[in-house]
């Protein structure tokens, strides 16, 4: 923590958590003494009216591995879309499936099954954190839009504020090892 009670990160940027009078919650990134962005659910703001978001898009993405978000709750870590859309929540305590019913797909027939909310180790969330820092490491493989088939592995700050979105091919090996390791709570 640094004099003013922000916490220190690298590049000379601090951050602190600013809550407004609606109940939304920010995070305030500062180089000195001067706010240079803020980052809430829905977007990457730049607080001078000149500055490129993009350059900044990059530096919190840089910054995301080195920050820890704390005073922001913090259940989910990833959420993975598989082959047929539907959705796994993983933290490091369990594993909430939402899967995709006939009336979202576009068959009208397809059903992913049943939902479910199931405890995980510490053991098991390493494993899986470990196929998708594999997905997310492999940028030759990274596709720019959503295929039929594809995975995409979404790295979230909190439950609801997204960090990083990564596509990968239908027939990608990380994609067949995240979903081959997800499936066993299927059964």
């Amino acid at each position: 923590m640094s004099k003013n009670q922000r916490v220190l990160l690298g590049k000379g940027f601090e951050y602190t958590v600013r809550e407004e009078a609606d109940g939304e919650k920010s995070i305030v990134f500062f180089q000195k003494t001067v706010e240079a962005f803020s980052v809430n659910a829905q977007e990457l703001l730049p607080l001078s009216p000149t500055s490129d978001t993009t350059q900044y898009h990059q530096l919190f993405c840089d910054l995301l591995d080195s920050a820890k978000f704390a005073n922001l709750a913090h259940n989910v870590v990833y959420r993975y879309h598989d082959g047929s859309n539907n959705e796994w929540s993983i933290g490091p305590q369990k594993i909430v499936y939402q899967p995709v019913t006939p009336v979202m797909s576009s068959s009208g027939i397809y059903s992913g099954g049943k939902p479910f909310e199931k405890a995980i180790s510490v053991a098991q969330f390493n494993e899986i954190e470990v196929l998708l820092k594999a997905g997310v490491a492999n940028k030759t493989i990274h596709e720019d839009s959503r295929l039929k088939g594809s995975g995409m592995i979404i790295e979230l700050i909190t439950d609801t504020m997204i960090g990083s979105t990564y596509l990968l091919p239908m027939r990608s090996a990380e994609k067949a090892a995240i979903e081959s390791w997800l499936g066993q709570f299927k059964h």
